[in-house]
């Protein structure tokens, strides 16, 4: 009934119906009737059901997908066993695949915003779309990411992080650059 068996892939319904199959088998006798009932029930697995379709919508890639399900997993392993010590191969794969959390994001950017709109009625795209080009090329100036800006902490290799000269930049010149360099994250 878990989101991950225990080797890190993904669940499905075919492998949980098998696990559960394998389970039932223990549990005789008329007390454990109802709990047999109950997980030979087939809407006792619609949960993995949705949960893959919304995968599916989140990610339609299905490499990109297993990959941040994977990173998921390699998470939750490095949490929830404390024995493993920094150095140790899970918790040097897990530092590996972090990204930036998308919440904080977020919340960082609604901040500006609500700024912005303490000042303006209205908020058009081009202006945010500006703003969030200015705020990501902004290196932090505190923390264990300082120095460096969220746009090369995701590993976009873009030829400088100065906004306003990319702003100047000639508009397919700069996706020519884009497109012929590897982003690797």
């Amino acid at each position: 009934m878990e989101l991950f068996r225990p080797d890190g892939r993904l669940n499905d319904r075919a492998w949980a119906q098998q696990e559960i199959a394998s389970a039932v088998k223990d549990l005789l006798g008329d007390a454990w009737a109802k709990v047999r009932r109950s997980l030979a029930n087939r809407r006792s697995l619609t949960f993995l059901d949705r949960r893959h379709r919304h995968l599916e919508l989140a990610e339609p890639r299905e490499e990109l997908r297993e990959a941040l399900l994977r990173r998921r997993w390699l998470l939750r392993q490095s949490s929830s066993a404390p024995t493993d010590a920094p150095g140790s191969g899970r918790w040097l794969a897990a530092e590996l695949v972090q990204t930036v959390r998308a919440s904080s994001a977020v919340e960082c950017m609604n901040s500006v915003l609500r700024m912005h709109q303490g000042r303006h009625r209205t908020v058009t795209q081009p202006m945010l779309d500006l703003k969030r080009l200015y705020w990501n090329c902004r290196p932090f100036r505190s923390g264990k990411r300082r120095t460096r800006c969220p746009y090369e902490h995701l590993g976009l290799p873009l030829p400088t992080t100065d906004w306003w000269a990319l702003l100047q930049m000639d508009p397919a010149e700069l996706t020519q650059q884009l497109s012929s360099s590897e982003v690797t994250i």
